[in-house]
């Protein structure tokens, strides 16, 4: 009776098993439980209409995810953001700026960017307030600070608004 139950388990495990099975890439499910080999020109999404020809009735074509899945495009070699030597990332390589605000107000993060580093005008509408703390390890750029005070402004529910020659430093909404 055990060696009865055993098998019997075997065999359940078994199905189990082979039921989980998936067909392996670049075969395709004839739904008589044999997988065939894709055609590359089939696997690769052209000349569909001749795939959905050999395909029986009531099949379903083969989902667009797993046709541009094997598909191979070449690039054309030009990266989007070349890779510099600290330039490009906002780093400066001489002279620069290095910022270290700890629990300082906002109002006068702002006065100092503005008047001592930017040496740009700029207006502060009412309600404007919070605290920032702030280090950079190393010099940034001056055109990487107006980004690093947009982000500061953004924490801070405002906004950075440049218009006729003035930024202007509005709340959010």
């Amino acid at each position: 009776m055990k060696k009865s139950v055993c098998n019997l388990t075997l065999l359940v495990m078994a199905l189990l098993l082979v039921s989980c099975a998936s067909t392996p890439p670049g075969t395709t499910d004839t739904g008589s439980g044999a997988a065939t080999p894709q055609s590359s020109e089939a696997a690769s999404g052209k000349d569909q209409d001749e795939s959905s020809a050999a395909r029986p009735p009531g099949q379903p074509a083969s989902p667009p995810a797993q046709q541009q899945q094997n598909t191979i495009r070449k690039g054309s070699g030009v990266f989007v953001q070349g890779t510099g030597t600290g330039a490009g990332n906002g780093y400066a390589e001489g002279d620069g700026v290095t910022l270290n605000f700890e629990q300082a107000s906002l109002p006068e993060f702002l006065r100092v960017v503005f008047e001592s580093i930017l040496k740009e005008n700029y207006l502060l509408a009412p309600g404007i307030n919070g605290v920032v703390t702030l280090h950079t390890t190393r010099p940034v750029t001056a055109d990487t600070v107006l980004p690093i005070v947009e982000a500061v402004l953004e924490q801070n529910g405002a906004a950075l608004i440049r218009d006729e020659g003035m930024y202007k430093v509005l709340p959010l909404g």
